[in-house]
């Protein structure tokens, strides 16, 4: 039982309510401990499993079987003959009360509740491992969305800069002080910006995605980043 309580004490603090949109890393990974299918479903396989060393330690206590029965009896000999007729309707009545204590029985009880432990500590590993893979594939997620987040800021900075070179180049060209060429060069340059700025923003969709995915919600609009980052 020292596997169950590690472990519960270990995820249990991770499950507490949090908002729907979590802004941290940490509030992230309470949110998606507490609303995770797999890992709703293996908590409750543990309580399941606990309920399983319930019932067979019940194999230690004692039993009690309780019977009463009534119905009607019809019978027909001797004692019951008279000079009217042949047999003759009686009401039956049956009751009995049996108490048993088991003394002995060549240790399935305790073996069985052996067994039920050793399941229940099977089961808390498996609890463990589902979070700490769950865990660590929020926290992917998270850094995902932050990073590429911060790609496309670059990527704006850098049409707006390609954006000013371009309308300077311009009125340079317009003036006829300045050469055709180099602002064809500029006009390729903010068309390369303006594509990456573009592939970037897919790039974060496909990311707000995978959050939604395995968190159950889409990223907020701020989103705090880590410390040790």
């Amino acid at each position: 039982m020292k596997i169950v309580t590690l472990l519960f004490s270990s995820v249990i603090p991770f499950l507490l309510p949090s908002v729907s949109t979590a802004e941290n890393l940490q509030g992230v990974v309470q949110y998606m401990l507490q609303y995770n299918p797999d890992v709703l479903a293996d908590m409750k396989e543990v309580q399941a499993r606990h309920q399983d060393v319930k019932q067979a330690k019940s194999g230690y206590l004692p039993t009690v079987d309780i019977a009463y029965g009534v119905g009607f009896e019809e019978s027909d000999n001797s004692t019951t003959r008279d000079e009217f007729k042949k047999n003759r309707e009686l009401i039956r009545k049956e009751r009995s009360l049996n108490i048993n204590q088991m003394i002995f029985d060549g240790f399935a009880t305790s073996s069985e509740v052996d067994r039920q432990h050793a399941r229940v500590d099977s089961q808390a590993y498996r609890l463990k491992g589902v979070a700490g893979v769950t865990s660590l594939r929020a926290v992917e997620v998270y850094l995902a969305v932050l990073r590429i987040r911060q790609l496309v800021r670059l990527a704006e900075d850098s049409l707006q800069f390609h954006q000013q070179t371009y309308d300077q180049i311009k009125l340079r060209s317009d003036a006829g002080v300045g050469r055709k060429s180099d602002l064809d060069q500029v006009a390729g340059r903010l068309a390369l910006a303006l594509s990456n700025l573009s592939i970037e923003r897919s790039n974060l969709m496909d990311a707000d995605t995978n959050y939604l995915r395995v968190i159950g919600v889409l990223p907020a609009a701020e989103m705090d980043k880590p410390s040790e980052i």
